[in-house]
């Protein structure tokens, strides 16, 4: 009787070998979305990985200790004043809703992306901007999405029934709370960065902004040869608030210096897709603190060497404005739900009321 242990071997030796085969054709044949969701996904933080760790300028991931996601949380519970180093050091990467199919062909045929900040208990909110200004924006060159983070058991399955129905959610793995915006921001570039860095503008707002869609397009357009910028409301020379009681409190241990760089206000600004890995990786590579405009468009654009723009178009704060006057803007705050279809309707006016 022949042995059949030879046999055996020469299956599992071809097995092998048709396993590296395709583990190698992974790394270098692009799987498209479309086929294979989940390999897409692997494939494109393979290479962005692969492509940071190549480079020493972004020797991003050298003597990271990895941390299980309960030392991650643990962590961010701590960012209220104390200095716990690098970014990196509570940032826990991916994502819990990617919401991939949101940037078709990584974003070359996208001409901007609207990426909104919204807590997870705002649903009333994000319906709001779904039914007002979000509007102008189901174009096939403009995609929208709301950006949350993590909460509670029950609040997280009523966001999964949201996302399912709407399609139009990403869930980052930080705690979303108001201290936490900084990795909330971060989180946004990681997710640009992987899924849609073809895509040539970014506008990233707050859910209680109003944006009117079609000035920020002819914004877009009279700017559309610009590289390496952050557009908005610039503020210059702001002192760091030392104290304990403010929302926008910085510890010395945070930040020592007495005033900021110049940086553009966070509720609304626009910028180039060309310094978004930059963003990403010195973002997680600089020292943490909680205020997100300031440590993106501030600290982090002062190392990397961008670029800022004042622009009066975006006004990012709440302001009683008429019809004729709303047109002239960009970004400007609402009061509430009801402050949100307020503005809507002054800007349907507008073309009718002012000529």
């Amino acid at each position: 009787m022949v042995s059949k242990k030879p046999r055996v071997f020469y299956s599992l030796g071809v097995s092998f070998v048709i396993f590296l085969v395709v583990l190698f054709s992974l790394h270098k044949i692009p799987v498209p979305r479309e086929q294979n969701g989940v390999l897409y996904d692997i494939q494109r933080l393979h290479d962005n990985r692969s492509n940071v760790n190549q480079s020493s300028k972004f020797s991003l991931f050298e003597d990271v200790k990895i941390k299980t996601p309960s030392q991650i949380e643990k962590l961010q519970g701590q960012a209220n004043s104390a200095d716990i180093g690098a970014t990196r050091n509570l940032y826990e990467f991916g994502f819990d809703i990617p919401n991939i199919a949101l940037c078709p062909d990584l974003g070359t045929s996208l001409k901007l992306l609207i990426l909104i900040l919204s807590a997870p208990s705002h649903m009333d909110k994000r319906m709001a901007i779904r039914q007002t200004w979000a509007g102008f924006a189901r174009r096939k060159d403009i995609q929208l999405s709301f950006f949350l983070g993590r909460t509670t058991s029950d609040l997280t399955s009523k966001i999964e029934e949201e996302s399912s129905v709407f399609g139009d959610i990403i869930a980052g793995r930080f705690i979303d709370t108001y201290r936490n915006l900084t990795l909330k921001t971060t989180s946004i570039m990681e997710w640009i960065d992987h899924y849609c860095p073809k895509v040539k503008y970014i506008l990233k707002t707050d859910d209680d902004m109003f944006i009117n869609v079609p000035k920020l397009l002819g914004f877009v357009a009279s700017h559309q040869d610009s590289k390496r910028t952050f557009f908005g409301k610039l503020a210059k020379s702001w002192g760091a608030l030392r104290d304990f009681k403010s929302k926008y409190y910085v510890s010395p241990e945070q930040f020592a210096p007495s005033h900021y760089p110049d940086f553009v206000t966070g509720p609304a600004y626009l910028f180039t897709s060309d310094i978004v890995r930059e963003s990403y990786v010195e973002a997680l590579r600089a020292k943490f603190m909680p205020l997100e405009d300031v440590f993106i468009t501030g600290l982090v654009a002062q190392v990397i060497n961008v670029t800022h723009v004042h622009s009066p178009e975006f006004y990012n704060w709440d302001k009683k404005v008429g019809a004729c006057e709303m047109k002239h803007y960009i970004s400007v705050g609402a009061s509430g739900t009801q402050g949100m279809f307020d503005l809507y309707k002054k800007l349907l006016d507008s073309p009718f009321t002012c000529g």
